[in-house]
C-alpha cells in the first residue's frame, strides 16, 4: 500500500488535512481554495511548524519535502500578511527584563493547552452532535419513503399474484361474531398470543425467517422497531414463494449493507511510532458482501489509520478481524493531549458502485497511555 503524505494547514480559521500538493503553486492554491485573499497588499505567509521557518517558494517547498520525505504529516500554519512583512524567528537572547522564568513558561503553555483542548474538544462534539442530528433525521425521512415504497410494491405484487396466480391462495374463510367471513392462514401461527391458523389479516416479519402477528397484536406489540412487518390480506399455499416475494423488495440502503466495528475504545502506547490494533468488524446488514474497503476517514481523524481491504465473501451476521495500523503516531501527537478520534466508514470495491460508501461514518476513541 502506497503511504499516503498529508499537509495539515492550520490558522486562526482553518484546521485542515489535504494529501500532499505537488509543488508550491498547488500549496498556495489550496491555501486560496480554504482563505480567499481578495487584498491586493496582502500575501500568504506559510510557516512550516517544527523547523519555525517560512516557505516561499519552490526551492522551499523542495527542501521541506525532501527533509520530511519519511514523515506521514506537516504542519504549516497559514497567515495573512503585508506583502512587505518578514518571518522573523524569536530571539532567545533577549533582555532579561523581557524573559520570563522557565517554569512561569512551562505553567502558562500547560495552561493555554489545556485550555485549548478543552475548547476543542468541546468544539468536535458540538459538530459531531449537529451532524449526527442531521444524519439521523435525513435517515428517518430516507427510511419511511422508502419502507412506504416497500410495502405499496410488495401489496402490488400479491394482488397480481392474486389475480393472475389464483392456485396459490387458499380461501378459506370463517364468520366472527357480527357474521363477517375472515380468511384462514392455515398452519400460521402468532408468535404473541399463540392463536393457531390466523384469522383475517396477518403481519409477517421481513428480516426475521418466520415470526408471524395477528391483527389483533399487531396492534398493541411491537416485535422490533427496526423491521418491517408485511400486511398479508390473503393465504399462501406456498409460504416459500410469498418468502420470495418479500425479499425482492427488500433493497434499500441501510438495511441491505450494514456493519458494526468493535472496540469504540483502544489504548495505544504513545512512545511508539507505529501500532497495529485489531478491530472485530461484523456484516449487520442483509446483503453478503462481495469486496469491501474499511478507510480511515482522513478530514476527520486526528489520528490516522491504513485502509483494510476484505476481498471474500462475508455473509450477513458474520464478523472478519480487521488488522489496523496506525503510523507515524508520535509526529500527530500534541503536548499534554492524551483523547484523539479516529473516524472510519467502509466502502464498495465492485466498479458497478464506484467508491460508494456505506453505513455510518464510525468513530473510535484513541487513548494514549
Amino acid at each position: 500500500m502506497d503511504k499516503k503524505r498529508i499537509i495539515k494547514l492550520k490558522s486562526s480559521q482553518l484546521n485542515k488535512r489535504i494529501e500532499f500538493p505537488k509543488d508550491y503553486k498547488s500549496l498556495i492554491a489550496k491555501a486560496q481554495e480554504f482563505i480567499p485573499l481578495n487584498d491586493p497588499t496582502k500575501r500568504y505567509q506559510l510557516i512550516e511548524e517544527k523547523a519555525k521557518r517560512e516557505i516561499v517558494n519552490q526551492e522551499d517547498y523542495e527542501k521541506m519535502s525532501e527533509e520530511y520525505a519519511d514523515q506521514n504529516l506537516i504542519r504549516i500554519t497559514v497567515n495573512i500578511v503585508d506583502k512587505a512583512a518578514k518571518f522573523i524567528i524569536p530571539d532567545s537572547e533577549q533582555s532579561d527584563k523581557n524573559k520570563i522564568s522557565i517554569a512561569s513558561s512551562i505553567n502558562i503553555l500547560g495552561q493555554q493547552n489545556e485550555n485549548q483542548n478543552l475548547e476543542n474538544q468541546k468544539k468536535d462534539n458540538d459538530n459531531e452532535n449537529e451532524v449526527k442530528s442531521i444524519l439521523e433525521k435525513k435517515m428517518k425521512e430516507l427510511e419511511d419513503k422508502l419502507v412506504e415504497e416497500l410495502y405499496n410494491n410488495l401489496q402490488n405484487e400479491i394482488s397480481k399474484s392474486k389475480i393472475n396466480n389464483k392456485k396459490n391462495i387458499v380461501k378459506v374463510e370463517k364468520n366472527n361474531d357480527n357474521g363477517m367471513s375472515k380468511m384462514i392462514h392455515k398452519g400460521i401461527i402468532c408468535n404473541k398470543c399463540g392463536e393457531t391458523n390466523i384469522a383475517g389479516i396477518r403481519f409477517k416479519c421481513a428480516q426475521c425467517s418466520n415470526f408471524n402477528l395477528c391483527e389483533n397484536c399487531a396492534k398493541n406489540y411491537i416485535h422490533d422497531m427496526r423491521h418491517i412487518m408485511v400486511k398479508i390480506r390473503y393465504p399462501y399455499s406456498n409460504e416459500n414463494e410469498l418468502i420470495s416475494k418479500i425479499n425482492r423488495n427488500i433493497s434499500y440502503k441501510n438495511q441491505n449493507m450494514n456493519y458494526n466495528l468493535e472496540p469504540k475504545i483502544i489504548n495505544i502506547d504513545g512512545n511508539l511510532d507505529s501500532v497495529v490494533q485489531i478491530i472485530k468488524i461484523t456484516n449487520t446488514g442483509l446483503a453478503p458482501w462481495r469486496g469491501v474497503t474499511l478507510k480511515c476517514i482522513y478530514d476527520k481523524s486526528e489520528i490516522y489509520g491504513e485502509d483494510f481491504d476484505i476481498n471474500y465473501n462475508v455473509n450477513s451476521g458474520s464478523s472478519v478481524n480487521a488488522q489496523i495500523k496506525f503510523n507515524n503516531i508520535q509526529n500527530q501527537l500534541k503536548f499534554n493531549k492524551k483523547i484523539y478520534y479516529s473516524f472510519f466508514q467502509m466502502f464498495k470495491q465492485d466498479e458497478s458502485y464506484g467508491n460508494e460508501s456505506f453505513g455510518n461514518v464510525t468513530k473510535i476513541k484513541i487513548q494514549i497511555i
